[in-house]
């Protein structure tokens, strides 16, 4: 027998030393041209990021410039808008070049094409309302809110297609590595011959080893199961025993059973549904069901209604392709797959008890079995806690129940929505509230962080406005504030946030905007205010502004603008300073 086994090693070995040689010579030629295609595919694919942020930043550039003349009229600011737009076109067709290889990008290219165009056409006409019918007319087409939509659409699929190029990346860096890994693997796999030939000689005492393990195994997968199915009835039997002790009314022993039902069957959700009249009536619910407690179906058409006629148990495997069930119901409940088992009193069914899931065939024959049993024992006390007059004054009941609490439930919502927006919104200005501001600045500050991207803070305070106030009276002073607010949110681009920061204190969010671009903007909005026709007299404002230098978390921005602002007020208010990394520069 030894000798048998000697033989059989020795041969299998001599196999093994064979596959493993062809194996490393076929490696030996084709890793090396694996990596240089590889490498190609890493650098084509950090091309179309370049790509896309070039577009994304002249598409800012250009928007920039736009409103900064629509702002104040000077023809200076068209300079950076020009520039922008006429490398537009150029930065599209580079992009669709680079994307030949990909069908995904290649489907998403029109539609960003289609966006940039409309959203250039929309430029050139804000900017011939400016030049032609003046301010008025073209803050009126912005307030439209179309280029703030184009531009959110632009850069959230230019976003869309950066994630497909950055998995691509990935992907591609890792098949780069694995041919590296490659080798390595060779050359430990010739190393490993000899071992492998030490091996050899225990492999029928191993595959003895590895099948008693099997066997072991098996035998404990089936105690784990009879244990499994022991539990499960045990539950069962101490719901029973607990429905019965306390002597429940209907309504309980229907919550405690589909309650309990969803947990053994593990169901997304569980669902008693009583007949009354034509109609099937959703009566106790549990889990993805419980918010649909009260709903009405008709029996007629529904796997519900057949279920009871036909007075056993019905599965459906795929809601979408059954024609027994009632679609448009499933799709309101959530569902793609259920078991339905019939409630009987005195041999007929008054209902069902049915058990949901969002996938397709989600139950197995051991869910089915639960449920069987569950229904067992909502059908027995159903029999002996009503008569069929009874279950029809308790339906109308629960109906009345849960009418009330679903429109209760709409009210709360309304009520929630109405908060929600009073919550985020300052009452007189419109703008964002000091509460939000704060939120988004770390959201921003956060992604800055992350991407390193610029991004800058501009605060504005009111000249003398306490004066102002305390001279032409708290009405005149609210005007000035919602006009200032007006200016500010006509100056704003789409993606920036634009918010009270607290009495005659704003602020501004400016995402992907340097140190520079923010100045500009300051200084063109402190500018427009100076100029603008004001009722009582000339407001001015003073103005900080900061930007991301790596700080360590948003307050330090918010602390260095708050300084800029001071140094404005003190040099003589109607003024910008900037802070800097090492201090603050006026």
């Amino acid at each position: 027998m030894m000798k048998a086994l000697d033989k059989r090693g020795y041969i299998l070995g001599l196999i093994v030393i064979s596959i493993i040689m062809l194996a490393g010579a076929i490696y030996a030629v084709q890793i090396p041209r694996k990596q240089e295609i590889e490498g190609k595919w890493v650098s084509h694919t950090r091309e179309v990021l370049a790509a896309l942020d070039t577009l994304s930043k002249h598409m800012t550039e250009a928007e920039t410039g736009e409103r900064g003349y629509v702002l104040t009229g000077d023809a200076s600011f068209l300079a950076p808008y020009l520039d922008a737009i006429t490398f537009i076109d150029a930065d599209v067709a580079r992009i669709e070049t680079l994307i030949t290889d990909n069908p995904v990008q290649q489907a998403r290219a029109p539609s960003l094409r289609e966006d940039v165009k409309n959203k250039l056409d929309h430029l050139r006409e804000v900017v011939d309302l400016r030049q032609h019918d003046g301010f008025d007319a073209a803050a009126k087409s912005i307030a439209t809110g179309r280029g703030r939509d184009l531009m959110s659409s632009i850069h959230r699929k230019i976003e869309e297609m950066r994630h497909e190029e950055e998995a691509l990346l990935n992907i591609r860096v890792e098949k780069w590595s694995s041919a590296a890994a490659l080798t390595r693997m060779v050359v430990l796999s010739i190393g490993g011959m000899v071992y492998l030939l030490a091996c050899i000689i225990y492999f029928n005492l191993y595959q003895e080893a590895k099948r008693r393990q099997q066997l072991a195994e098996a035998e404990a997968r089936a105690n784990a199961i009879q244990r499994a199915e022991a539990e499960r009835l045990a539950n069962i039997v101490t719901i029973q025993r607990e429905i019965a002790a306390h002597n429940m009314d209907l309504a309980a022993a229907m919550n405690i059973i589909s309650r309990e039902t969803q947990k053994l069957t593990h169901a997304s959700g569980a669902i008693v549904e009583m007949l009354d009249g034509d109609d099937i009536v959703y009566r106790a619910g549990s889990g993805a069901a419980a918010a649909h407690v009260g709903v009405r179906i008709k029996a007629q058409g529904s796997l519900s209604g057949l279920c009871m006629r036909e007075n056993h148990v019905l599965r459906c495997v795929d809601s979408e392709t059954d024609d027994r069930v009632d679609r448009e119901a499933c799709r309101r409940v959530g569902l793609r797959s259920m078991v339905v088992v019939p409630l009987r009193h005195h041999g007929k069914s008054v209902g069902v008890l049915k058990v949901l899931s969002p996938h397709t065939n989600a139950f197995a024959d051991e869910a089915v079995a639960t449920l069987e049993l569950m229904a067992g024992v909502l059908s027995a006390s159903i029999s002996d806690a009503i008569t069929a007059d009874a279950i029809r004054g308790a339906n109308q009941q629960l109906t009345i129940a849960n009418e009330s609490l679903v429109l209760q439930k709409m009210e709360l919502e309304s009520a929630n929505k109405l908060l929600e927006g009073l919550a985020t919104t300052d009452g007189l200005t419109g703008l964002k509230n000091h509460r939000t501001f704060q939120e988004q600045l770390a959201l921003e500050f956060q992604r800055a962080t992350r991407h390193k991207k610029p991004f800058s803070l501009i605060i504005l305070d009111v000249d003398y406005f306490k004066k102002y106030n305390d001279t032409f009276g708290h009405p005149a002073g609210d005007a000035v504030l919602k006009k200032i607010g007006a200016m500010l949110a006509t100056a704003a681009r789409s993606t920036d946030c634009v918010a009270r920061y607290g009495g005659e204190e704003f602020a501004l969010l400016l995402p992907e905007t340097d140190a520079d671009g923010a100045m500009v903007i300051a200084e063109r909005v402190r500018a427009a205010i100076a100029s603008a026709e004001w009722e009582q007299r000339e407001i001015t404002v003073s103005v900080g502004v900061s930007s991301f230098a790596g700080q360590k978390d948003a307050s330090e921005l918010l602390n260095a603008a708050d300084k800029a602002l001071y140094v404005s007020k003190t040099n003589g208010r109607n003024r910008v300073s900037a802070a800097a990394r090492d201090g603050i520069a006026a």
